[in-house]
């Protein structure tokens, strides 16, 4: 389907170029823009994907990679060999001994530079909020005494999936000391514009582009305290600013419709990678439809709402 993709791997700067090309030509090649999960695309207030704003913000990357995104530690840019899915279904232990004896889905496997692995592993299965430098051992809330039911059940859960997440941080930096930053440059917002780079095909302009705000913040306060430092070398009018900033809170939105209404609404039903068991696969279609009754009944009043298009770029096939 594609030709070749130029540049693809003889240094990082290369690399990450190649990526970027991939991501473009797949944009103007393929026309209509996958289905997602994550989040809820529709009409206002609703966040819509267009193919002119995944190029806009491929090609920003493109002007800023080499001298403001990638890290400076030589440490973090060399190939790494690493296995990017280990999650419970590809790794074999023994019940007994409790010994590893098998792992699976090499393709999975790949030499890249460390910042682009999957570093948390996959098994953890942790979705909180990122624990930082702060590898202390985690206290549990006084407030999770005043809960009850599910609530005070999800919030120990939490608890618990937070402390052996601290575990691993820990575990990693003791092992791995001069690799550990990577974790960190990971969590920064320069590491967050590269990973949403590798996929912006699928989705992830609006929170790139408002990264960009952040990264331009950030800069300019390195230039207050260095004056020769050199200017961000993005500009964006009032306008272009104005749009980011919508277009973030719409796909926050988004997101947020899927967290609460389409996740918490499922349960253990919810179709991971879009797949569910055969006896329970009505019943989740059902509960979905529902689910986009309920939003068309909640936006339909809303300016700029169009029924159509929420249904055509709603996520699950009815």
């Amino acid at each position: 389907m594609f030709s070749a993709i130029e540049g693809h791997g003889d240094s990082i700067v290369s690399y990450q170029k190649a990526i970027a090309l991939r991501e473009m030509k797949t944009i103007k090649t393929l026309q209509n823009v996958p289905k997602q999960m994550p989040m809820i695309y529709g009409p206002e207030p609703l966040y819509q994907p267009s193919s002119a704003k995944k190029l806009a913000a491929l090609e920003y990357y493109l002007r800023i990679l080499e001298p403001l995104l990638l890290p400076d530690e030589s440490a973090l840019t060399q190939g790494y060999l690493w296995h990017d899915n280990l999650h419970h279904e590809n790794i074999f232990v023994d019940p007994e001994t409790l010994l590893i004896v098998g792992i699976i889905d090499c393709q999975s496997i790949q030499v890249a530079p460390l910042f682009d692995h999957c570093l948390d592993l996959c098994f953890l299965d942790y979705d909180g909020p990122d624990v930082g430098d702060n590898l202390g051992r985690p206290e549990l809330p006084e407030s999770v005494k005043s809960l009850e039911g599910k609530e005070k059940d999800r919030a120990i859960r939490q608890f618990l999936d937070k402390g052996v997440m601290v575990g691993w941080r820990s575990l990693f930096r003791n092992r791995m000391p001069t690799h550990y930053p990577s974790i960190q440059f990971q969590q920064s917002t320069r590491g967050n514009l590269l990973h949403l780079s590798r996929r912006i095909f699928e989705l992830g302009e609006a929170h790139f582009h408002a990264l960009l705000l952040d990264l331009q913040d950030e800069w300019n306060h390195v230039r207050t305290a260095n004056s020769s430092t050199p200017c961000f070398p993005l500009k964006f009018s009032e306008p272009q600013i104005s749009t980011i900033e919508a277009d973030m809170r719409r796909a926050d939105l988004g997101i947020e419709i899927m967290n609460t209404m389409v996740k918490r609404r499922l349960g253990d039903l919810w179709p991971e990678k879009g797949v569910i068991e055969v006896e329970n696969y009505e019943k989740v279609k059902t509960v979905l439809r529902e689910v986009k009754a309920d939003l068309i009944d909640r936006y339909c009043c809303h300016q700029g709402w169009d029924t159509a298009l929420f249904e055509r770029l709603w996520p699950f096939d009815d």
